[in-house]
């Protein structure tokens, strides 16, 4: 979301109370609280329309549902998802699901001068510039043997920040 608020796109995001300062930082032009009932996301979310781009960066089936009726009450589009489909799914009529992965594509030959800039100047530049916001990071104890217990909390929910382990600890 960052990248594209600093493309000069007006992003309208989701994300629980919690975290609604953190992504603000980011530069969403608007925060819609995730947290209610699908019906008022929808109806939130359709209110700051109409959208140019919809992407599902969690892509989940509970996620997929609300971005593809937002869509759909825009009169249809692609919705981008950075997961496949986990399985058959009923989108609205006029809505499709398009998946793609941008670390794929940007190693495509016809991508190359792109991938190099993002990967050898963008990148490093936003994030020594403090303009690249990574997500908080925890560490989980143990080396391989924390892998367990990391992927337990994944499963459980973690939100607002990344979990890593250290394979040589």
């Amino acid at each position: 979301m960052q990248y594209v608020a600093q493309a000069g796109y007006a992003v309208v995001t989701t994300s629980s109370p919690k975290h609604e300062d953190f992504v603000s930082q980011l530069g969403s032009a608007m925060v819609v609280d995730h947290t209610q009932e699908h019906d008022a996301l929808v109806k939130a979310l359709t209110v700051e329309g109409p959208y140019k781009l919809v992407v599902d960066s969690i892509s989940l089936p509970q996620t997929v549902a609300v971005n593809a009726a937002v869509l759909a009450a825009q009169g249809g589009g692609d919705l981008f998802t950075l997961l496949p489909a986990f399985g058959p799914e009923a989108l609205p009529e006029g809505v499709t699901r398009r998946f793609e992965s941008w670390a794929v594509i940007l190693r495509e030959g016809k991508y190359s001068e792109l991938s190099e800039w993002m990967y050898k100047v963008y990148l490093p530049q936003g994030l020594a510039r403090g303009k690249i916001v990574p997500l908080p990071i925890e560490k989980v104890p143990g080396g391989l043997r924390g892998v367990n217990d990391a992927l337990s909390r994944l499963q459980k929910g973690v939100s607002g920040l990344k979990l890593v382990t250290d394979p040589w600890e």
